[in-house]
């Protein structure tokens, strides 16, 4: 088993936690947010960095599939 310290931890949402507040303190308790981008007329919160990694594609494409269960 990893250290803690080794372990990514992840958090999955929706586009309305798409707020720079929340993705800073994400970030200050090291957890990568996984929130879906909102640019419907602004820019997101949510950096390029994030958005363009392979985890955070496969968290929107399970995110897709979870809401469509409730959709």
């Amino acid at each position: 088993m990893l250290p803690y310290e080794e372990i990514e931890i992840t958090l999955g949402a929706d586009r309305g936690y798409d707020a720079q507040e929340f993705i800073d303190a994400c970030i200050e308790m090291k957890v990568t947010p996984h929130v879906a981008q909102n640019t419907s007329g602004r820019s997101s919160a949510v950096s390029e960095a994030i958005a363009q990694t392979a985890g955070y594609a496969v968290s929107q494409q399970k995110r897709k599939l979870i809401e469509q269960r409730f959709g």
